[in-house]
């Protein structure tokens, strides 16, 4: 249910914040190739918050706590209310 509602709620705006984010981790969870499949493979903004979550769960139980902790940096309140 919260990746339903994250992807959702989620604007393009964190969708990008976190990509960014997400790509400055060292290491980097996402790599710049990963960003430009996420953006352009889709121009619709939940298809891309799909692929973005799908990649990071594929990758594993670290990069998705990384994504959380990123997700509540970047937007406290809906981290909140997704009950995360």
């Amino acid at each position: 249910m919260v990746q339903k509602d994250l992807i959702n709620r989620g604007s393009k705006a964190l969708l990008r914040g976190m990509l960014v984010s997400l790509q400055q981790e060292l290491p980097s969870v996402v790599s710049q190739w990963e960003v430009n499949d996420i953006l352009q493979g889709s121009r619709v903004l939940q298809d891309q918050w799909i692929s973005l979550l799908t990649m990071i769960k594929d990758k594993g139980e670290k990069a998705c706590g990384i994504m959380l902790r990123v997700l509540k940096d970047l937007d406290y309140y809906l981290y909140e209310d997704l009950g995360l």
